[in-house]
């Protein structure tokens, strides 16, 4: 979840300097550019930190339950 959050967080700062191109505020485009670089620079990093991708991260969950590499317990094991 909070990289999705920090997604969010590059698309608002890159929304925000094409709203500085259309007003034509260069301190707007400048700020934009900042957010949204560092906010794609911590999505990339957590992404990364989590062994996944973006697309995976967007699509949601992930594609199973989770695999063990332990075998299936038997009869009167516990783990």
């Amino acid at each position: 979840m909070p990289v999705v959050v920090s997604l969010l967080n590059a698309f608002t700062g890159l929304s925000a300097a094409a709203t500085g191109l259309a007003l034509d505020n260069t301190a707007m485009i400048v700020a934009g550019l900042i957010v949204g670089a560092s906010g794609t620079i911590l999505t990339n990093l957590m992404a990364k930190a989590m062994n996944r991708s973006i697309p995976a991260i967007i699509a949601g969950g992930s594609a199973g339950p989770p695999h063990s590499t332990r075998p299936p317990l038997g009869a009167g094991e516990r783990a």
